[in-house]
């Protein structure tokens, strides 16, 4: 899922009359159903990665559309960040000039938890509603954001939801070159009034990301 790596079924419109019919997370309530109050999301976590490396991945999500997401690893820390229209990148201490155009899509892409309680105002809006049969875990209703970017060949975000417990199954990020990055959730918490992921499993095709959460936290 990285951003130098970064049989469709009929599709169509969502109007906003609709918005009352679709779970909460992808209007204007979180997931489980309760009001919306979500301003921001941070998280930290720790990443194994199937090809044995490990870092510390940071996410931080506020209100309107400012996010950041930062890589710790051994020998070198990432960070990139936006505020909705410009991007900012950090080697370090030293501030990047030259990185991917679309690189906000990328960053907005890793705050999992706010794409759960946020995702329609993350994502433009809904666009597209789609059945999703999943891996043993559903039927399912998938619901895709407008949000995209060519120059990282992401066609868009998508959000699945189990039909009978409305619980989120799925994140997905759809390529047009190549099959999703899918994205699970797993070890779900209360926090408060909410429930939480705390394990997402990331598999973008090559490799597969595992993100065991020591923080999540809602303002």
């Amino acid at each position: 899922m990285e951003h130098d790596k970064l049989a469709r079924r009929p599709l169509y419109l969502v109007s906003a009359l609709l918005f009352s019919m679709v779970p909460a997370a992808v209007a204007a309530e979180t997931g489980n159903g309760q009001a919306q109050s979500v301003a921001s999301v941070s998280a930290t976590a720790n990443v194994t990665v199937s090809d044995g490396t490990e870092f510390r991945a940071e996410m931080k999500y506020s209100l309107p559309l400012q996010a950041s997401y930062s890589q710790h690893f051994p020998d070198v820390t990432m960070h990139f960040e936006t505020d909705g229209e410009a991007v900012f990148v950090r080697r370090d201490d030293t501030e990047l000039s030259s990185f991917p155009e679309g690189l906000a899509t990328w960053i907005l892409g890793h705050q999992f938890h706010a794409q759960l309680s946020r995702f329609a105002e993350i994502n433009g809006g809904i666009v597209q509603i789609l059945p999703y049969d999943g891996e043993g875990d559903c039927p399912c209703t998938e619901y895709r954001g407008r949000l995209s970017s060519e120059a990282m060949d992401i066609e868009g975000y998508g959000l699945a939801f189990n039909d009978e417990t409305r619980r989120p199954q799925r994140f997905f990020v759809h390529r047009r070159a190549e099959s999703p990055v899918v994205s699970r959730f797993e070890d779900w918490r209360i926090e408060g009034d909410r429930e939480t992921p705390y394990r997402i499993v990331v598999d973008d095709g090559e490799q597969v990301y595992d993100f065991r959460f020591t923080a999540v936290e809602y303002g």
